[in-house]
Formats: structure tokens, sequence, C-alpha cells
């Protein structure tokens, strides 16, 4: 059975998504004990309907864009150890987790709506 990814949770191409997820999973599977790469992993996992938690808290949520953003907010602090406004997780969680959480929910997210540009390379 394939998933169904809900379309309005990217703000990139299935097609480049689908891409990224791909090669999030080769390379996790070559380093299985890099935090930063099942973090990579784990996010889109989450974005796609493919588990429930989100990667932070492990809430059961769905991936709606507000629930990306709190997410990427959260763990952007973490990785520069300041204070996690949203669920003030800055000690409980490993910076490369969630450095990879970040990065992965930049990059899913798309391109800066003022340039039109994407912000970030892949994951």
């Amino acid at each position: 059975m394939g998933t169904a990814v809900p379309l309005d949770r990217l703000g990139v191409s299935f097609e480049e998504f689908a891409t990224m997820l791909d090669e999030a999973v080769r390379r996790y599977h070559a380093a299985q004990d890099d935090r930063y790469l099942a973090a990579v992993l784990a996010t889109p996992s989450w974005i796609a309907g493919m588990v429930d938690n989100d990667p932070l808290t492990r809430q059961l949520r769905p991936a709606t864009l507000s629930a990306q953003q709190q997410v990427r907010v959260a763990t952007t602090a973490i990785t520069y150890n300041v204070e996690d406004p949203i669920f003030g997780l800055t000690d409980t969680i490993h910076p490369d987790w969630a450095r990879g959480i970040a990065r992965t929910l930049e990059w899913i997210l798309g391109p800066d709506h003022a340039t039109g540009r994407r912000q970030q390379p892949l994951p």
C-alpha cells in the first residue's frame, strides 16, 4: 500500500519531496547512528503521514503547515541553544536531532515567498 502525502503540507513539488525522502532513507541506512540523519528521515515521514507523532515532541498530531512552523521555530531555537519559545525543550533535545529537523523543515516548507528562491540546499 502506498502513502498518500497531503500536498497542502508541502512547499515543494511532490517529486522533489519524494526524491528527498528516498535520499534520506538511503543516507540513514548507511549511518543509522547519526542523529542528524535520523531526524532528516523522521521529519518527512511525519509530513507524509507515515508516522503520526511529530519528530520533536513525539506528540500525536498531524503535520499541518502550522504544526511544521511551530516545530521549525522550536528546533531552530534549540540549534542555537536559546530558549525554545514553543515547547520549552531546549535542554532535553540533542542539538543534532534539532538541527536535522530544522534543516529538513526549512527545505520542505519551500522557497522564500519574497524572493521565490530556495533558502536551503537538500538537508
